[in-house]
């Protein structure tokens, strides 16, 4: 099992890529999947009601790390299908560019954030910020909630989440 890897900023070089840069000491890390890299996100498939995929990994990291870092929609995705037309898929690789769509999304309204504040952000407004595991991560970002802090908000909901063609959005703002 392997969940896709989404990386949001440089990954750390150190052990990786010794014979790369000559002249410099690394230390040698052991890595089991690449989600392990420290500025990588790992990204697990749910369905509709919002339970795990099978085929999703699950954490902890060699070193101990929460993985997966959050999850998506990853079972019966639709997506276009050769040659022409569309079918429905599973995989963490149909996941992933869900995720990737709300980093790309939130970069653009926070160009100067850095990699560790945009997981930190996605990681407070998550589904399962509260009590993040070893089979969700943090849960199903919210991008509504990265974009408007959480302590401006009077409470948020989302209904059903993970979002389906019926979603409803509810955001209740407090009063400045």
């Amino acid at each position: 099992r392997q969940n896709v890897g989404l990386i949001i900023g440089k990954p750390d070089p150190v052990g990786l890529f010794e014979n790369a840069l000559q002249g410099y000491q690394f230390e040698t890390i052991e890595i089991h999947r690449l989600a392990e890299l420290r500025f990588a996100l790992e990204i697990g498939a749910v369905d509709l009601a919002g339970a795990i995929a099978s085929f999703s990994s699950r954490g902890p990291t060699a070193d101990g790390r929460t993985k997966p870092d959050f999850v998506a929609m990853g079972i019966n995705v639709l997506s276009v299908a050769n040659p022409a037309g569309y079918g429905s898929y599973n995989g963490t690789s149909y996941a992933a560019p869900i995720d990737a769509g709300v980093c790309a999304l939130l970069l653009e309204i926070h160009p100067d954030w850095s990699p560790m504040e945009m997981r930190d952000s996605l990681r407070a407004t998550s589904s399962r910020s509260a009590s993040p595991d070893n089979t969700y991560g943090w849960g199903i970002p919210s991008a509504t909630l990265t974009v408007q802090p959480p302590d401006s908000l009077a409470s948020s909901k989302v209904v059903p989440n993970p979002f389906s063609a019926a979603t409803k959005i509810e955001i209740a703002l407090i009063s400045p």
